[in-house]
């Protein structure tokens, strides 16, 4: 019970019977009593690159609790992305702090997408642009760690180094598991590796893949037999 059933096919609509019986008629007709399912894919962005953001730019380290869905962020600032300081091209300038030679290490992010029916996403992909290092959360949750070491991750961890430039987007796969239904939260904290360096940079994309069709409730046990239409055959 509380079970869902999904159908997978590369082309052409999947009919299916609840009864066990072919839904395929000798000669390719479809059975009477048939259901239909649409087994495509839909791509689309949940996340627009220069979007707008809260942020967090005072160099005090906000700890772990800053990462979930239930902080409440009402009297961060925000500003449309790209985010940063230094190379000239950002949107919303954030602060380094009030000395040049010491500059915040750390810079917070947050902002929320919504996700309809989290069951009927199969694939989601993040596209990031971050100078130096970044760790991402989706709904307070470890999702990706780039330019960083290993391990805990304070206010004062250097990124691993200054190499990136930040004028590329670094493509992740992340696990579709880490969503819910209705508002999702991702958290993101810029990691400088030095405090004398020159510039940060932050944008963000959020893709998901979602079944056309949603998956099916299953409450009672039963026998599904299906068969994929591509031809009149």
């Amino acid at each position: 019970p509380n079970s869902t059933l999904r159908f997978g096919a590369s082309g052409g609509t999947v009919y299916y019977m609840t009864d066990g019986s072919d839904p395929r008629l000798a000669g390719g007709a479809v059975r009477p009593g048939s259901l239909s399912y649409e087994p495509a894919s839909v791509t689309r962005v949940v996340l627009p690159r220069q979007s707008n953001w809260k942020y967090r730019d005072t160099g005090v380290d906000l700890g772990s609790s800053w990462r979930g869905s239930q902080y409440d962020d009402a009297n961060w600032a925000s500003g449309r992305a790209e985010l940063g300081y230094g190379d000239g091209d950002e949107a919303t300038v954030v602060s380094f702090g009030p000395n040049a030679n010491s500059k915040f290490i750390t810079t917070y992010f947050r902002r929320q997408f919504t996700i309809t029916d989290a069951s009927a996403v199969t694939g989601l992909t993040l596209r990031l642009r971050r100078d130096d290092g970044a760790v991402v959360y989706i709904n307070g949750i470890e999702a990706a760690r780039d330019n960083l070491p290993s391990g805990t991750i304070t206010a004062s961890t250097l990124a691993s180094n200054a190499a990136d430039d930040g004028a590329t987007f670094v493509t992740f796969t992340l696990a579709p598991s880490l969503l819910v239904n209705g508002n999702n939260t991702i958290a993101v904290e810029i990691h400088q590796a030095s405090s004398t360096s020159s510039d940060i940079s932050f944008d963000a994309e959020l893709e998901v893949v979602e079944q056309a069709s949603l998956p099916l409730p299953l409450q009672n046990p039963g026998t599904y037999a299906a068969r994929v239409r591509n031809s009149d055959g």
